[in-house]
């Protein structure tokens, strides 16, 4: 099959949009993890997703990240970049039989103490969105 050679710039945007004065977010990221939360006076809310170097070990074993990538990624190099209040992830180009796979975990709550410690935010939603795509993978196909 003659496949044309066109470049397509496609980018993936997870971000609250329209956030009132009282919200504050930032940087909550973690091992393979990159995250962002966002509070009020309320509720918290995370947005998570693979961050570089779990992204480098996928496209170690081609699994759904090519495996040219592995020089481009590491634990500070990504294709997701940090927003205001969320992330944006820009597709490299991929050749005609490459497969990449990316994902976005959301999760709120309204706030409350850590049960194990109470002076504390619990980090439910943080744990919410610290999934790997092996993790999600297995869930969603009843093999954990």
């Amino acid at each position: 099959m003659n496949v044309p050679n066109k470049i397509e710039r496609l980018i993936l945007y997870c971000e609250l949009i329209n956030p009132v004065a009282n919200i504050n977010a930032g940087n909550a990221s973690g091992q393979y993890l990159d995250a962002i939360a966002i509070e009020n006076q309320t509720h918290h809310l995370h947005i998570g997703t693979e961050d570089g170097e779990a992204m480098k070990h996928r496209a170690k074993h081609n699994d759904w990240m090519p495996t040219r990538f592995v020089n481009e990624l590491d634990d500070t190099t990504s294709f997701t970049e940090y927003l205001d209040f969320g992330f944006q992830t820009s597709i490299p180009s991929l050749r005609h039989t490459e497969k990449i796979y990316f994902h976005f975990l959301v999760a709120t709550h309204p706030t409350q103490p850590s049960v194990t410690y109470p002076p504390e935010r619990g980090a439910s939603t943080w744990f919410a969105v610290d999934m790997s795509k092996a993790f999600l993978d297995a869930h969603l196909t009843g093999k954990l």
